[in-house]
C-alpha cells in the first residue's frame, strides 16, 4: 500500500467518525422516545445508542427477505430500528435472558408476525 493510499484511508475513516459524532439522526423509530424513558424507570444502564441503531437499520434494509438474529434484546432500542429497516418478508428473532425486559419490549412493539 502506498503512502497516498494510507493517507486516503485514514482520512476517510477520520471523516466517517467525525460525521457520526457531529451528525443528528432525524428519522428515529416512533417508539424510540418511549424506550429510553422506560430504561431510566427501571435502572437499565446498557441500552444501544441511536447511532448503532441506525447502522443496524441500514444493514437490515440492505438484505430484503432476510432472516436476522439479535442476541441480547435488552430494552429493544436496536430491535425497533431493525424492525423499521426490514424489507419484504424479512424476519427477526431477538432473544434475551431477562424475562422482564422481554415483557416490556413485547408491550412496546406489539405482536408482529415477522418478529419472534
Amino acid at each position: 500500500m502506498s503512502m497516498d493510499s494510507s493517507i486516503f484511508i485514514y482520512s476517510t475513516i477520520e471523516l466517517s467518525i467525525n460525521f457520526m459524532i457531529d451528525s443528528k439522526i432525524t428519522q428515529q423509530p416512533k417508539t424510540y422516545t418511549t424506550l429510553p424513558q422506560k430504561c431510566e424507570e427501571i435502572g437499565f444502564t446498557m441500552p444501544s445508542d441511536i447511532y448503532i441503531s441506525t447502522l443496524l437499520k441500514s444493514l437490515v434494509a440492505s438484505k430484503p427477505n432476510g432472516r436476522f438474529l439479535e442476541l441480547g434484546t435488552g430494552f429493544g432500542l436496536s430491535l425497533v430500528s431493525m424492525i423499521e429497516g426490514m424489507v419484504g418478508h424479512s424476519q427477526i428473532i431477538s432473544v434475551d435472558n431477562d424475562h422482564d425486559l422481554i415483557s416490556i419490549v413485547s408491550k412496546v412493539i406489539g405482536k408482529r408476525q415477522n418478529v419472534h
